[in-house]
C-alpha cells in the first residue's frame, strides 16, 4: 500500500472512531433513546462505506480498513 493509502485508512479510522462517543454523547444531551444512537452509528458507519470506491482505487485499502475495525 502506498503512504497516501495508510494515511486515508487512518483517517477513515480516527473519524469513525471519535465519530461514535461524539454520536452517544449528541444523543444523551439530545435525550435520544439509545435507538436513535445506533442508527445514527449506522447512517455514518453506511456513508462512509459509500464513499470507499471514490477515496480508494483498489480493494487492498478497503480489506485493510475492515480487518483494523473488525479487530477493535
Amino acid at each position: 500500500m502506498t503512504t497516501s493509502e495508510w494515511l486515508a485508512v487512518l483517517e477513515i479510522v480516527t473519524v469513525l472512531l471519535l465519530g461514535l462517543p461524539l454520536i452517544r454523547a449528541l444523543a444523551m444531551r439530545a435525550g435520544a433513546s439509545p435507538e436513535v444512537a445506533r442508527k445514527s452509528v449506522h447512517v455514518a458507519t453506511g456513508c462512509t462505506c459509500v464513499a470507499l470506491p471514490w477515496i480508494f482505487e483498489r480493494p487492498l485499502p478497503v480489506w485493510v480498513l475492515t480487518g483494523v475495525l473488525t479487530i477493535w
